[in-house]
């Protein structure tokens, strides 16, 4: 993985993909692979992230290759600090409603 390719973890379920690959088109993110949730995943937002760490092999991707982890919620950094990316920053990505964009409503109906 090149330094300048970015790998999006997201909570959100695969039946917001689409929504989800127009919000970082719409904001220029560009990335290489985008990782989400299954639609009959329930399980909380730390362990689906901590989950995604261990998928990396499937992208052959190996930890020490991270060289930064963003995220909006503090518990989810600590678990990438604990796998050992050691530099991590704390951004607001939306409000509380992880479905639409902050002062945003969404384009078009999901």
């Amino acid at each position: 993985m090149n330094a300048a390719n970015f790998l999006i973890f997201t909570s959100r379920p695969l039946h917001y993909r689409a929504a989800t690959e127009y919000w970082l088109w719409k904001h220029a993110i560009h990335f290489e692979h985008l990782l989400m949730r299954n639609d009959d995943d329930h399980r909380s937002s730390v362990d689906v992230k901590a989950s995604m760490l261990n998928w990396l092999s499937e992208y052959d991707i190996q930890l020490s290759q991270i060289a930064m982890a963003a995220d909006d919620r503090e518990d989810i950094l600590g678990v990438y600090m604990n796998r050992g990316i050691s530099q991590v920053m704390h951004v607001e990505i939306h409000d509380v409603c992880a479905y639409t964009p902050r002062g945003e409503q969404l384009e078009f109906a999901i």
